[in-house]
């Protein structure tokens, strides 16, 4: 009885593991660091295409492009800003047929390939083995790949443009139509950011929905979604504040310098992201364990349920506990 009691013990202090030596755990276990190198190399090269999306939308509605990188350069560097700028304002002076179906063909392939290797990681951080239908999770993925550019588009602009974005839409509608307020300008020219922020939340719900087979309550994903949230802004904000600085890329690199910083900020951002998935992950795991020293009969085999994996296999779940 009394070895019982210590073995029951025993796991409870496992239970009471730091959540970051948990995470450091599953980094590696889960080869964080090697997906988020191939999340990397697709956010590259989704980029341009979309900032060609971004510059063709800005263009057809008049608005200055400058406000946008004003508002960004407390999270990205300046030359990488610098950068970014000169590629739009290029697309801006030679428009193009070819350009314009180069970046919507690629707008949507590069993405796809992004929520491809996110999805894939959410369900190596929950346990489960590749989707049993692949035509299914490819519509999936196709689904998501639309929603998070166009989401991002959409954040970006209500960020940057303010009350300019709502005058201007009112400007295509028969005069007196609609009248706005100086009071409500003044109300969404903060409640824009509230929104915007609304609008990422709900692109990466989207995401964990399509990724898992069932349907998950917000409650158990919503930690990591705002958890990756807030931890990008920071070190993004940390990231430039060092690049500005204290770094010196171009010494090193030369004219590469600033295509290096925009690497490592791609990189840091790609790792904040699929650890996203091990945390709420790890949260659902610890809640799991918690509910089985209180309730035994959760699972039908605890034994199954917890091992901690080799580094070549899926962690099981037993059905009937999956997702609950």
């Amino acid at each position: 009885m009394k070895a019982a009691d210590n073995k029951k013990h025993a796991k409870k202090g496992r239970l009471s593991q730091s959540l970051i030596v948990q995470l450091s755990v599953r980094y590696f276990i889960d080869d964080i660091g090697t997906r988020s190198a191939a999340l990397t190399y697709y956010l590259i090269f989704s980029l341009f295409p979309l900032m060609i999306l971004i510059s063709i939308l800005v263009g057809s509605l008049n608005i200055q492009i400058e406000p946008m990188f004003d508002a960004m350069h407390n999270v990205l560097p300046k030359s990488v800003l610098e950068l970014l700028s000169g590629y739009i304002h290029y697309v801006e002076e030679t428009p193009s047929t070819i350009m314009f179906t180069f970046a919507m063909f690629f707008s949507i392939y590069f993405p796809w390939r992004v929520v491809h290797e996110i999805m894939a990681t959410i369900r190596i951080a929950y346990e489960l083995p590749p989707a049993p239908s692949q035509f299914k999770q490819l519509f999936k993925e196709l689904v998501a790949a639309i929603i998070i550019p166009l989401s991002l588009i959409v954040s970006l602009i209500l960020i940057v443009f303010g009350p300019n974005i709502i005058l201007k839409l009112l400007s295509f509608l028969p005069a007196g139509l609609i009248t706005i307020s100086d009071t409500h300008l003044n109300i969404w020219e903060y409640a824009r950011f509230a929104i915007a922020g609304l609008m990422l939340v709900f692109a990466l719900v989207v995401v964990y929905e399509l990724a898992l087979d069932r349907h998950q309550p917000l409650r158990t994903i919503l930690p990591g979604i705002i958890a990756v949230l807030i931890v990008w802004l920071a070190s993004s904000a940390l990231f430039s504040f060092y690049v500005e600085n204290f770094a010196r890329y171009s010494v090193i690199y030369g004219t590469l310098g600033t295509f290096i910083i925009l690497l490592l900020w791609l990189y840091l951002t790609s790792v904040i992201f699929l650890m996203g998935g091990e945390v709420n992950a790890l949260i659902l795991k610890r809640r799991r364990r918690r509910a089985l020293y209180h309730n035994s009969s959760i699972v039908h085999d605890k034994s199954e349920v917890y091992e901690w994996p080799s580094h070549n296999s899926f962690r099981h779940i037993t059905d009937h506990e999956q997702y609950k």
